[in-house]
């Protein structure tokens, strides 16, 4: 994992068509990648996971990377799960 990673950037979170028919939006927008990841991670059923890549400054991220950001040390909100 990337030790260098900012969790203050800005972030994207681009769906699969199975959470878009779910009801979730295609494309969301984040003021932060901690506040993405945590939606990832928090919010979306987990089976949609899979399917959601996380873009922060044109580097992607796919759902273990995201869980790896979420998991890591130096992730700077409060968790909920895992």
């Amino acid at each position: 994992m990337n030790d260098n990673f900012d969790y203050g950037k800005s972030a994207e979170l681009y769906s699969g068509t199975d959470a878009v028919r779910r009801g979730f939006l295609r494309h969301l927008r984040f003021s932060s990648s901690a506040k993405a990841i945590q939606f990832a991670i928090e919010e979306l059923p987990q089976e949609l996971l899979a399917n959601v890549t996380l873009v922060v400054n044109r580097q992607t991220f796919r759902a273990e990377a995201i869980i790896g950001l979420y998991m890591a040390a130096a992730y700077p909100l409060s968790r909920t799960c895992c």
